[in-house]
């Protein structure tokens, strides 16, 4: 339980979690400094948990409303996966790669892309939110917006797609930035 706005691990060594990764006070930032492979389930339940290392596994995420879970950097890989509790999954540097089974975005959740890259051939199922505002989305797999979710491509920024999205919802074009395919 990360009960403090500190960094956890450092870059030689690694944690397994096939338990309960917790952070549930504070209304700041804690960062997880080492790779990362998550089989059990993080919780955040206040403020901002970061990964700035690789992040791996197939664990589950529940992320209460208002709080944040954060790929800051480096390389991560998920398959299997599910995101939950209402509050914000998001990546804003480094590059997420889906692989194997379907990572799902539980209704009420959001996924949000500010920038970084996603990646792999692996599929994304949104139930909740898709919000996109920079950067690459991409790999062979197919990002879903279930016909219970909502997309929403926001900002000034340019957007790449090189993946393919079905969009069974809504998506919502908000902000002036391009959209290219590739």
């Amino acid at each position: 339980d990360v009960q403090s706005n500190t960094s956890v691990g450092n870059t030689n060594g690694s944690i397994v979690n096939n338990g309960s990764f917790t952070r549930s006070t504070s209304t700041g930032s804690a960062t997880i400094a080492s790779p990362f492979a998550n089989n059990g389930t993080i919780s955040v339940l206040t403020g901002t948990l970061l990964s700035s290392s690789t992040l791996t596994g197939s664990g589950t995420f529940s992320i209460s409303s208002g709080a944040v879970f954060r790929i800051n950097s480096g390389t991560s890989t998920l398959g299997g996966n599910s995101v939950s509790g209402g509050g914000l999954f998001e990546i804003s540097s480094g590059t997420l790669n889906f692989s194997g089974n379907d990572v799902i975005v539980a209704n009420g959740t959001t996924f949000k892309q500010t920038s970084g890259t996603i990646g792999g051939d692996g599929n994304l199922l949104i139930n909740g939110n898709f919000i996109w505002e920079s950067s690459t989305h991409g790999g062979t797999g197919t990002t879903t917006i279930a016909s219970s979710g909502n997309g929403e491509l926001a900002t000034v920024y340019g957007k790449t797609l090189s993946r393919t999205i079905t969009i069974e919802g809504s998506l919502t074009i908000t902000g002036a930035g391009g959209l290219t395919f590739s």
